[in-house]
């Protein structure tokens, strides 16, 4: 079996792709869910971080543009100016 990881051995990953096997949907569904949250208030927090002056409403423009890019964070920027948000 050729690996997918390029530090992890092949008798490890194996182990790991097993361990995955017996999980059930249910199982996968939640670790991924926990998983893509941690990623989202990593970034948040990383946002955040580098521009400590910046209102929350700031922050999740910057995080649409870094995210989903420029464009859709003007069009959303206008959308939100436009409904008085």
């Amino acid at each position: 079996m050729k690996t997918i990881s390029l530090d992890t051995t092949p008798k490890v990953e194996k182990i790991w792709i097993d361990l995955i096997r017996t999980k059930t949907n249910q199982e996968k569904y939640h670790q991924t869910c926990a998983l893509s949250q941690s990623a989202i208030s990593l970034s948040k927090r990383a946002i955040m971080r580098a521009n400590p002056n910046s209102t929350q409403s700031q922050l999740d423009l910057l995080f649409v543009e870094y995210h989903y890019g420029l464009d859709l964070k003007v069009k959303l920027k206008n959308y939100l100016d436009a409904n008085g948000k």
